[in-house]
């Protein structure tokens, strides 16, 4: 007797039980309401839950977190495709310092939600599931992918080694190295002192930036990507074409940032117009560390003293307000090009006399 009124006591009790929890195709679960204690959602893995709103489970919260910089696409999953669920309430997307960056209202018609961010590494992520009414189950599922670093990229920009960098103009048609130009940014610009073209008998070297007395031309004249090293009357290969930003300039095919360019040739060498180092007859060495030397190319009258205009720019290391010397006289530089500057000195020009060379400290 005692057995059978247990066993009808027991059927009650699991009745009961079986009508609060209602019936779901899913585990039941309440213990991550708050996202104080959110349960993680791990990658690929779809996570089976339930929220009853007459039970009190109205809410739960999950954490997403990554150990990279990724895309994370969450998947909430409502009912299955022969049965609506009931359930109406919002899902929000918070980050760790509990601000909200995405929220998606439910409801019964809607079986299928997709919540897309950008995540930091490491950093923690919350997606809270709050019910107003209805009981059924759900699933959720993230999945990770890399971010595109140059998604960001404007139609005037291309993407270079991951990073948006701003596109450079190419030259059309392209820049005569011969006669002293190279492509900077869409335009072809003289490299060389604007005096150099006055100068019988001497040209402009594209690839130094200097003015170069011509010793030997080149006969037959030099083929396509071939150019002419007027020092030894030889055709020399081109450097190959390259696409520089702002602030750099092609040398040897690579781009490098002007005042930065190429180590020194060695002893008795110097970079010919392929950027290659020749061998030069009396050539002194250059000394990355001691004064920049070169000559002044120009000079001209001011009321105050004498304009100056040397063979040496900013890829060389020239800056704006260096102090120099010439023939025991000092100059300020006022102007920096690429490859020659501006300066200013108090000497007139008598003064200056038949003075062809300067010193500036690095």
């Amino acid at each position: 007797m005692v057995s059978t009124r247990l066993l009808a006591l027991a059927l009650v009790l699991f009745g009961l039980v079986a009508a609060g929890a209602g019936c779901t195709p899913y585990k039941y679960t309440d213990d991550d309401e708050t996202c104080t204690s959110a349960k993680p959602l791990p990658p690929g893995v779809a996570i089976k839950d339930e929220l009853n709103h007459k039970a009190g489970d109205r809410s739960d919260c999950k954490e997403v977190k990554y150990f990279k910089d990724a895309m994370a696409t969450v998947e909430f999953r409502l009912g299955t495709a022969f049965e609506k669920h009931d359930l109406k309430g919002v899902i929000t997307l918070y980050d760790d310092e509990a601000r909200v960056l995405d929220q998606r209202p439910v409801d019964p018609t809607i079986p299928k939600y997709d919540l897309e961010f950008k995540l930091k590494a490491q950093k923690p992520y919350y997606l809270k599931f709050e019910i107003t009414e209805g009981s059924y189950g759900y699933s959720a599922q993230v999945q990770f992918k890399a971010v595109d670093p140059c998604a960001s990229c404007d139609d005037d920009e291309e993407c270079v080694e991951g990073k948006c960098k701003r596109k450079v103009k190419e030259c059309d048609p392209e820049c005569d190295e011969e006669a002293g130009e190279l492509c900077d940014d869409g335009e072809c610009k003289y490299q060389c002192d604007d005096s150099c073209q006055k100068k019988r008998g001497y040209v402009c070297e594209a690839a130094t930036g200097e003015c170069i007395k011509v010793l030997k031309e080149c006969k037959p004249s030099c083929k396509t990507g071939y150019v002419c090293n007027r020092r030894t009357g030889q055709c020399v290969a081109s450097a190959p074409k390259c696409k520089c930003q702002p602030g750099e300039i092609c040398q040897g095919g690579k781009c490098v940032k002007l005042g930065g360019g190429p180590q020194p040739c060695p002893a008795g060498q110097r970079r010919d117009a392929s950027g290659a180092c020749v061998v030069v007859v009396g050539e002194p060495a250059i000394d990355p560390t001691g004064p920049i030397t070169g000559s002044i190319s120009n000079t001209a009258r001011a009321p105050d003293g004498t304009v100056l205009y040397i063979n040496r720019g900013e890829r060389h290391g020239v800056k704006v307000g260096k102090r120099g010397t010439m023939c025991g006289q000092s100059f300020v530089v006022s102007n920096v090009y690429a490859t020659r500057s501006k300066a200013k000195t108090a000497a007139t020009i008598e003064q200056i006399g038949a003075c062809t060379t300067f010193s500036l400290p690095r």
